[in-house]
């Protein structure tokens, strides 16, 4: 007796009461014996499957090519494989199916005299899989629509992680900084996008190149608490008329977003009203909305002498 005879004789012992849909074929691929999970999923009788090809009953349009001729060339090599690949019941429908197969030797000549497969729905995963990808899909979408949309603003927008590293920029912020550009990556930090900018002039005049250490240390002070703030603002000088309104907002997930509007126009229309009210000879000092300063004239800090020095703008009222 050979050895496929004797798999066909324990095949239902050993099969006919388990879920798994189990196949015993020979090494064209033609159905000898299935259990009846086999019959129950593809919906036909163990009468219309015998002697007939895996690939004629259980394929159709839907069913991987790749995957079939990677079944095909293992059995013609007589080696194990495993597939996923969508079948057909009977009445048409389909369903994906994960198949272990495994083939039958014989123990004195080593020769392959069938297969014996096993397979289980997998329907169930293929969809939330699908999901899965869809829903990575929308979100890529998503994502690559807002970087879109941030290009073609003129708002400068960077974002960095938790660690203060770079991880975006648009190209208003690249463009607002033409001689720091060059040498600005993703990945840097706060600082080093700070000490890069500074070294290469973008912030003269009021801060050049060659600042001394000490101005340079009270620049990245005031900057890196600006950073560490919640929906603080800051004027930002990127050189000579180059003015930027920097504001600085913190996510739930700890990343922190700037984004800054050019605000040249208003300054120098600041400057000029600054010029304009340092020649009336009364003491001016304008405040906005919130009570908080805006300018004052020549004549209000002649007069005030020892309080001038401790003046800037923005400070409140009170």
């Amino acid at each position: 007796m050979s050895i496929l005879q004797d798999v066909i004789r324990i095949f239902p012992v050993q099969y006919d009461e388990i879920d798994c849909c189990v196949v015993l074929a020979d090494r064209e691929g033609r159905i000898i014996v299935v259990n009846p999970a086999f019959c129950r999923t593809v919906g036909y009788s163990a009468a219309e499957l015998t002697g007939r090809r895996l690939s004629e009953v259980l394929h159709g349009p839907l069913s991987s090519v790749e995957e079939r001729q990677h079944a095909r060339d293992a059995m013609a090599e007589g080696r194990r494989f495993t597939i996923e690949n969508v079948n057909y019941r009977k009445d048409g429908t389909t369903f994906w199916v994960h198949v272990d197969a495994t083939p039958i030797r014989d123990p004195q000549t080593g020769e392959v005299e069938g297969f014996l497969g096993i397979s289980r729905n997998i329907e169930r995963r293929k969809i939330v899989e699908e999901k899965l990808r869809n829903a990575e899909k929308e979100q890529n979408f998503i994502q690559k629509l807002l970087v879109d949309i941030l290009e073609i603003i003129s708002t400068s927008v960077t974002v960095y992680d938790q660690g203060r590293r770079l991880i975006f920029y648009n190209s208003a912020w690249l463009t607002a900084r033409p001689l720091a550009a060059p040498f600005l990556r993703r990945g840097m930090t706060f600082e080093d996008v700070l000490r890069v900018s500074i070294k290469a002039g973008q912030y003269a005049p009021d801060l050049p190149a060659d600042a001394s250490p000490e101005q340079v240390e009270a620049f990245l002070k005031a900057s890196i608490e600006h950073f560490n703030s919640h929906n603080m603002s800051r004027v930002i000088k990127l050189g000579e008329n180059n003015s930027w309104e920097a504001h600085c907002f913190k996510t739930e997930a700890g990343y922190t977003i700037i984004s800054s509007n050019n605000i040249s126009q208003q300054m120098l229309q600041i400057d000029v009203l600054q010029q304009i009210i340092d020649t009336v000879p009364s003491g001016i000092a304008v405040y906005d909305k919130n009570k908080k300063l805006i300018m004052v004239n020549k004549t209000w800090r002649e007069q005030r002498p020892i309080l001038s020095p401790h003046v800037h703008n923005g400070m409140t009222l009170a």
